[in-house]
């Protein structure tokens, strides 16, 4: 039981933080129309304090899942560059420069999920 939770909690922190740099775009259109985006009531700076904290929480339990599930070198090599690409959309995304959102956004992490699948599948298919 405890994997699929693991599963569900990086997905969630995962989407919770890239939806969160994608909705900065949105602000003020949000606090404008009432909607109460975590960018519109927190502003900026803070929301990217938020998806931070959700893609480092997203990184720890795909470290616990590799050690739980008994993973491999290949499982956590994936991990690792997971959390390099994740490290690098946070980075090149300022609540002053929305400039890369898409590159953030759609690129890098079309890049996470196809990483971590094929490492993950590498290290099942070597046992």
């Amino acid at each position: 039981m405890a994997l699929p939770l693991l599963l569900c909690g990086i997905v969630l922190l995962w989407i919770g933080g890239f939806d969160i740099i994608y909705s900065l775009q949105d602000a003020e259109f949000d606090r404008k129309n009432g909607l109460r985006s975590i960018p519109a009531k927190l502003g900026g700076a803070r929301a990217l304090m938020v998806s931070r904290t959700f893609h480092l929480l997203m990184v720890g339990l795909l470290l616990l899942l590799g050690v739980t599930a008994h993973m491999g070198a290949l499982y956590f090599v994936g991990a690792g560059i997971t959390a390099a690409l994740i490290i690098y959309e946070q980075s090149i995304v300022s609540a002053t420069d929305l400039s890369r959102v898409n590159l953030a956004f759609f690129t890098l992490n079309g890049w996470v999920s196809v990483s971590l699948f094929i490492f993950t599948a590498l290290d099942v298919a070597t046992r």
